[in-house]
């Protein structure tokens, strides 16, 4: 229990925990208004927009991987900076496109509703709302650091700190570990093998 409270404690992790409720709760929105817009906007029959809206959760066999590849190949050039830059570019345009997608035929009634603080009848406002919500957790990605990564505009730390110093040693004595065991483990196979 008190590792959960330790890891939580950290700010950057509760930030990524917001950033990807951000990020699900489009896919819940999407899910929930699509079928509906569908058949709003489009005179769509309702197993016709199911079906559609349905296809959008299909997206996720692409897209959750096609994300993974940016944020390696960003990784290769720039670095760990390189994931959190992917991570903030996706998270950004995902706000841009919601609001987009708020505004269809509909900038006019919400405007109008906003002036006279009249009850919203307007199906998309959610999309728009949702937008700044990811938005505003988008543009706190500038606020990651690591001292042995470093951020999206600084590189990791000049000066290596003992806890950074000490978790390389560790991972150097691990990784030897690992090797004379697999040596050894060979050398076990060999003599299995002659002796049969």
């Amino acid at each position: 229990m008190w590792d959960y409270v330790e890891v939580c404690s950290d700010f950057r992790v509760l930030v990524m925990i917001m950033q990807y409720s951000a990020c699900f709760g489009t896919e819940l929105a999407m899910n929930t208004q699509l079928a509906t817009h569908f058949r709003t906007y489009f005179q769509m029959d309702a197993a016709d927009a199911s079906a559609l809206a349905g296809a959008f959760g299909l997206m996720n066999l692409f897209a959750r991987s096609l994300g993974g590849i940016t944020s390696d190949i960003l990784f290769k050039y720039m670095g760990f900076r390189g994931r959190i830059w992917a991570q903030f570019l996706s998270l950004f345009f995902e706000a841009i496109f919601l609001f987009c997608v708020g505004l269809v035929d509909a900038t006019a009634s919400c405007l109008s509703c906003f002036c006279f603080y009249r009850p919203i009848d307007d199906p998309l406002l959610p999309f728009q709302v949702h937008a700044g919500y990811v938005m505003v957790w988008a543009l706190l990605s500038p606020c990651y650091y690591w001292a042995e990564h470093g951020g999206m505009f600084d590189g990791p730390a000049e000066e290596k700190t003992s806890e950074i110093k000490a978790a390389e040693e560790t991972k150097d004595e691990v990784l030897l570990t690992d090797l004379q065991l697999s040596e050894s483990w060979r050398g076990v196979q060999g003599r299995k093998r002659r002796a049969d």
